[in-house]
């Protein structure tokens, strides 16, 4: 689950990456002007990107007991046993230890999602914005 939701910010910058240069090409941005929003969504998302690199590029484990119920129970439900409570002898489920795990996710990805949402919707009004001056005339694109 959160290597999925890491991967998702990722293709998010890629995305990003690919909209500048493409703004660069209609001569909207330049060269200096991508580099600056480059910047700026590193320096806001740089600790998550680093995040995600570690979980695909190297040995990456979360800490925390519920991380590891949900890494059992897996492993006994593929081989067709269950993970029980040695003192209550409840069966602790993988769907119970996901809806624990999602609980505590939930407070991070929410506050990442809102500040990608926010970058993003800045970003956006402000292209916005300048192309419709350059389409009134009211602004020159600079090749400088």
């Amino acid at each position: 689950m959160l290597e999925h939701f890491f991967y998702e910010l990722f293709r998010t910058k890629e995305i990003y990456n690919k909209y500048l240069k493409y703004l660069k090409r209609k001569k909207l941005l330049r060269k200096t002007d991508i580099q600056k929003y480059k910047d700026e969504f590193m320096k806001l998302f740089n600790d998550f990107i680093k995040i995600r690199n570690k979980m695909v590029h190297d040995t990456f484990t979360i800490p925390g007991i519920q991380y590891q119920t949900l890494w059992m129970t897996e492993i006994a439900a593929e081989n067709n046993m269950a993970f029980a409570s040695r003192n209550t002898g409840e069966i602790i489920t993988k769907t119970e230890t996901i809806i624990n795990l999602c609980e505590e996710f939930s407070e991070v990805a929410h506050s990442v999602g809102t500040a990608l949402a926010r970058y993003f919707e800045t970003f956006s009004h402000g292209c916005c914005q300048v192309t419709t001056l350059i389409r009134e005339g009211k602004v020159a694109f600079s090749n400088k």
